[in-house]
């Protein structure tokens, strides 16, 4: 092992991730050699723990062109390009993994994550069904899949299937998610009781979600209850003040009271904040309304 190696290995103990960058600046880590590709991969990883996303991703496009594909290489690179918001370069990243490892189950989650954000409902089931049959008790997967039902407008059986990932919760945090995504199915049938029941179990097993406490305000409001709804929703961002629905159920519920100004402004934030807003025609819908 050449001493530039074993520095490296020494900063990335430490978590020193400046070290790295700046000595890897000047070294000749542009070669095909294991040292070359570890010392490339100490880079990319210093660079992604210093939110330097971009010039990651492009050390990993670079260790990849010298020979050094690994599952965990296309994994990490994956999760850059999920949060840069590139989920056609993760898919391609995701099916590489794959490639060497058809089973792992941590590609097939994300792959999962890039379909609900491209809301591509039909893949999603089919993901979560293969990724099922690998772990057939993920509670996650079956919300998934509870949830592309939902979107394909198959309200019963997205009901059916979070009841079935009830039986596998092990602690009130499971039990409050699975009823949060209960209450996302009632919304979406117009069954607010239904919603506010749910939510209402889901916030006295646990009160930490913020989802529960924006979609509460959400069903408040519709039961003609805006003012409360809205007191729901400021709980939702004392969990989370970035949390993009929580801005976009709070515009929904200042229309209703008439603040048009304000739920325009939320409208804006919610978009800014999450790049999956984009592919959501509601929020552009109001938009384009509520501008004229």
């Amino acid at each position: 092992m050449s001493k530039d190696v074993a520095y490296l290995r020494q900063m990335m103990h430490v978590g020193n991730f400046p070290r790295i960058i700046s000595r890897t600046d000047y070294l000749d880590t542009a070669r095909n050699s294991p040292e070359g590709i570890e010392m490339l991969t100490y880079r990319a990883h210093a660079l992604a723990a210093l939110h330097r996303d971009e010039e990651a991703v492009s050390t990993y496009d670079q260790i990849i062109e010298l020979g050094g594909q690994t599952a965990q290489l296309y994994l990490d690179k994956s999760i850059l390009e999920i949060t840069l918001g590139r989920f056609a370069e993760a898919r391609k990243s995701l099916r590489n993994l794959l490639l060497l490892e058809p089973h792992n189950i941590h590609a097939l989650r994300n792959l999962i994550y890039v379909a609900e954000s491209c809301h591509e409902w039909q893949e999603v089931l089919r993901l979560s069904e293969k990724s099922l049959a690998i772990e057939p008790d993920g509670i996650d997967l079956l919300l998934a899949r509870a949830d592309a039902f939902r979107h394909l407008g198959q309200g019963q059986m997205s009901i059916k299937i979070a009841e079935q990932a009830m039986v596998h919760a092990e602690d009130e945090e499971d039990v409050s998610l699975i009823r949060t995504t209960l209450a996302w199915t009632y919304t979406s049938m117009k069954d607010w009781t239904g919603a506010e029941q749910e939510l209402r179990s889901a916030i006295e097993a646990y009160d930490e979600f913020a989802d529960s406490h924006f979609l509460l305000g959400w069903a408040l409001a519709e039961s003609g209850k805006a003012v409360t709804g809205l007191q729901a929703v400021e709980r939702s961002f004392q969990l989370d003040p970035d949390n993009a629905y929580a801005y976009k159920v709070r515009a929904v519920i200042l229309l209703k009271l008439g603040q048009r100004d304000r739920a325009i402004a939320d409208l804006q934030r919610a978009k800014e904040l999450d790049y999956r807003l984009d592919y959501d025609e509601e929020v552009d819908m109001l938009l384009q309304r509520f501008r004229k």
